[in-house]
């Protein structure tokens, strides 16, 4: 594994692809989990248009990919920054997965009354989607993956915004848990 330097002035490709190289060997569980829900998250929404944010300046690594587009979303971090989307146009080589998907079902998460110490929790806005972020804690997934991800999300708050941009992430799931225990 290659060792992680600052990240200030490295280009997204130095950047992401040891964190990619980190989760490429690991999944949620020691099966594949796809075979649960018919890899539901690997296909498009009803509309076609379903996507994964990524990651501050990740989308240079999707530039010229004919797999997917990338659109604007409507979350914006740090200093005016807006979050990308990328919308998958089929299936994906899973080599070339963002890091939102390699991460899947699992979220970087700081919360104010937590000192904004790092925490990775199951994804809330998942839970519609997947049965691992259903019904099962953060804990019971595989170990390996947990640490990867974790080290991962801790390589992205080195990056400029990359604070911000989990800070944004954490806000979401908080906006998501909030709707969720006030439905009507």
């Amino acid at each position: 594994m290659r060792c992680f330097k600052k990240s200030k002035g490295v280009s997204p490709r130095d950047f992401y692809t040891p964190l990619y190289e980190l989760l490429d060997d690991v999944t949620p569980l020691k099966k594949d989990c796809g075979v649960l829900c018919d890899a539901v998250c690997c296909k498009d929404g009803k509309d076609g248009e379903a996507g994964m944010l990524l990651f501050p300046n990740e989308a240079k690594m999707f530039k010229g990919k004919r797999f997917a587009k990338i659109v604007k979303s409507s979350c914006e971090y740090g200093e005016k920054s807006t979050a990308k989307l990328l919308i998958c146009k089929g299936k994906c080589d899973r080599s070339l997965r963002p890091l939102a998907c390699r991460i899947f079902p699992l979220l970087p998460y700081r919360h104010i009354g937590e000192g904004k110490k790092l925490q990775i929790i199951m994804d809330p806005r998942a839970k519609g989607m997947c049965p691992l972020a259903r019904s099962l804690k953060v804990e019971q997934l595989e170990p390996e993956f947990i640490e990867k991800v974790t080290k991962v999300c801790t390589e992205i708050l080195k990056l400029k915004d990359g604070a911000e941009y989990i800070d944004m992430l954490s806000d979401l799931a908080d906006q998501c848990d909030f709707l969720k225990k006030h439905k009507a």
